[in-house]
């Protein structure tokens, strides 16, 4: 059983014993204290898990922008490699180009 389900039946049954605590005797009362302790005990979990859902959810968003971020780093070398060979072809066909003019 889910933990949201165990606090919706936990609310139920407390509804219910809260309503019949007026009529009944000690026992019953404390069934009710002991489904309030459950209560509380099915909240934190839910907190829990909804604290390590998030948790999980930041460390996603972070590894994938860290990976973003080298990514782009990487790109930008790639951009720089690419320009300086684009120089070195000019710059030797430029060599090529006086070579020729000078035989």
């Amino acid at each position: 059983m889910s933990t949201l389900a165990m606090l919706v039946d936990r609310l139920k049954r407390l509804l219910v014993m809260s309503t019949l605590a007026m009529f009944v005797d000690f026992p019953k009362r404390s069934f009710i204290i002991s489904t309030l302790v459950m209560l509380v005990d099915c909240l934190k979990r839910l907190f829990i898990i909804s604290t390590l859902v998030t948790l999980v959810d930041c460390l996603k968003r972070l590894v994938i922008s860290s990976t973003l971020d080298n990514f782009l780093k990487r790109l930008a070398m790639l951009s720089t490699l690419d320009n300086c060979l684009k120089r070195l072809v000019i710059l030797s066909t430029l060599a090529n180009f006086l070579k020729r003019l000078a035989i």
